[in-house]
């Protein structure tokens, strides 16, 4: 750039800073700093917000308070208004949004419980619902059913909505209580102990399809789930399920094994021996004996009069045992 040219625009440019107030923001001058803020009271503050008596004045004040993490102090705030009668009805709503915000979600389903019990519908049933709802966020989940409930007295609820309701309550708490809760935690739940709480429960009662439902679980990831379950689909299946109960004598779970072992017993027939004839492992003592017993009830033979024999003998029964099937198995 020319030297004239700059040192005409010098010239102009402190000429604007003579004449004009603030010109300085266009050329970039420094500014003095701001002054910082002045430090809030908030006693004071508070202080005065009760005085005032104002409802209004004091939710926002509590949510000021709350913005910087005074989240005691905003409660406090708000209580005596949920207290007294004449502001009650509209106080608790405001009380328990500050109770949500500071994460007092079971505090919050208080103070909207005992305002829902002084008061008529409809109001009754939206506090009992928004109760509800702080519940579930709280993980108290039977508070939770038990103010839907109140939410829904003097309704009508169909079956299927009380169904609903009971199957929501067990796959938040893992606690079926019916078949069909069960079963619904079994298939559906991505939580292995859920699961596990279904397959138990299933365990010990019988119910629609229950083959069906067993033998579906069996290929769970969790290997407790797959135990119980095999446990319940061997003490249970039918000759129909023989295949299917001497497929799993072959599973990575030493307790399904052995369970298959022992239903083959009762169920089995001579398609099954060659299965059993190869869980007849010296090394596993629990399928060995179990594989053994179901041998003798499904042939009415018998090897080796030693009812636990060591290792070494055990390798010995069942070598003999499959020599003997070898002359003994049924001809095509």
């Amino acid at each position: 750039m020319d030297h004239g040219l700059r040192r005409a625009l010098a010239g102009a440019r402190a000429a604007l800073l003579l004449a004009v107030p603030g010109c300085s923001l266009i050329f970039g001058a420094d500014e003095p700093p701001l002054p910082p803020p002045a430090p809030v009271d908030w006693e004071e503050r508070i202080a005065e917000a009760e005085a005032s008596g104002d409802l209004q004045r004091c939710v926002a004040l509590a949510e000021e308070l709350q913005q910087v993490a005074r989240h005691d102090d905003a409660v406090a705030l708000l209580q005596p208004f949920a207290r007294a009668a004449e502001t009650r009805v509209l106080a608790v709503p405001e009380l328990a949004e500050v109770l949500r915000r500071a994460q007092r979600y079971l505090d919050a389903a208080a103070v909207q419980e005992e305002l829902a019990a002084e008061l008529e519908e409809p109001q009754r049933s939206w506090l009992y619902q928004a109760a509800a709802a702080d519940r579930e966020r709280g993980q108290d989940y039977g508070g939770a059913l038990a103010d839907l409930r109140r939410a829904l007295e003097g309704s009508e609820l169909a079956p299927k909505d009380e169904q609903a309701l009971s199957r929501w309550l067990a796959f938040q708490t893992g606690q079926p209580e019916n078949a069909a809760d069960a079963v619904a935690l079994l298939q559906s739940h991505p939580d292995p102990d859920k699961r596990l709480a279904g397959a138990l429960f299933l365990e010990e009662e019988r119910f629609e399809d229950e083959l069906t439902v067993l033998a579906g679980a069996l290929g769970d990831e969790d290997a407790r789930v797959v135990r119980a379950c095999a446990r319940a689909f061997c003490a249970r299946a039918a000759p129909a399920q023989a295949p299917q109960v001497a497929s799993l004598l072959r599973h990575t779970d030493a307790e399904a094994r052995v369970a298959a072992a022992r239903a083959l017993g009762r169920i089995g027939g001579t398609a099954e021996v060659p299965a059993l004839l190869a869980a007849l492992d010296p090394d596993d003592r629990a399928l060995f004996r179990a594989a053994r017993l179901s041998l003798e009830r499904l042939t009415g033979h018998s090897i080796g009069a030693e009812i636990d024999p060591a290792p070494e003998e055990r390798a010995a029964i069942a070598a003999a045992w499959r020599a003997w099937w070898s002359e003994h198995a049924p001809q095509p």
